[in-house]
């Protein structure tokens, strides 16, 4: 990789620093925000679930979408579930159970349940969230207009995304936490996989973004400088 970037000429070497300088700009404009809008999830890690394994469509689970925002101590979610059609009862409950030290119990009092509701409406789409801990004591609630309204297909009454806090969830930055998605009113449709398997994440990496950005730019920075001293040293 060293040879690689010291054989690189100036003008190179230049556009690379500018891209990479440009890079934390990027990745804060494609921040999550919670507003019912869905394109900021676009490229955000996710798990897809076949369409069909639970009925009726509305309790389907299609997609699980997780990230979190650069210098926000909270943790974001979108699920996605079937078009549940445009008539009759829209309204799907959600469970994300966290095992907030991935031993594998996702019932010990420092575990945690984020329980969903998703009604979808004419005009909005109305998600309320309920924060228990492992014993299934309230911890905190919220919600808002964080969901597709009615409507036709694909997404109309599909997507739902909502957050819970490092404070809520007991955890800190970079803590590892494991956790999975499920229908409320149908049990055995989970994702990942249908299974008892889980997702392994850390909402923040372990260096940070700024630290990995700096860290690049000074590497390339001190082959730029081997590149020109060696110029300098051949004149």
């Amino acid at each position: 990789m060293k040879k690689r970037i010291v054989s690189l000429t100036g003008r190179s070497l230049s556009w690379t620093l500018i891209l990479l300088l440009l890079t934390p700009t990027v990745a804060l404009a494609a921040a999550i925000a919670l507003d019912g809008s869905f394109s900021d999830w676009d490229g955000q890690p996710n798990i897809s679930d076949p369409i069909g394994d639970a009925t009726p469509n509305r309790v389907d689970i299609s997609a699980v979408y997780w990230a979190n925002n650069p210098g926000v101590s909270n943790t974001y979610f979108m699920v996605q579930r079937a078009f549940p059609g445009g008539q009759g009862n829209q309204v799907v409950y959600y469970s994300v159970f966290i095992d907030t030290n991935c031993n594998g119990s996702f019932s010990e009092s420092a575990d945690r349940r984020i329980f969903v509701a998703y009604s979808p409406q004419n005009n909005i789409g109305a998600v309320v969230v309920a924060i228990l801990n492992g014993s299934g004591s309230l911890i905190s609630s919220t919600g808002g207009n964080w969901g597709d309204p009615r409507g036709g297909e694909p997404n109309g009454g599909t997507r739902a995304e909502f957050y819970a806090s490092f404070a809520d969830l007991g955890i800190s930055t970079n803590q590892q936490i494991c956790f999975y998605v499920a229908s409320y009113q149908n049990a055995g449709d989970t994702t990942p996989g249908d299974t008892t398997a889980s997702v392994t994440w850390a909402p923040i990496p372990a260096m940070g973004y700024w630290f990995l950005t700096i860290f690049v730019i000074l590497a390339v920075l001190t082959a730029w400088s081997r590149k020109a001293f060696t110029g300098w040293k051949k004149r």
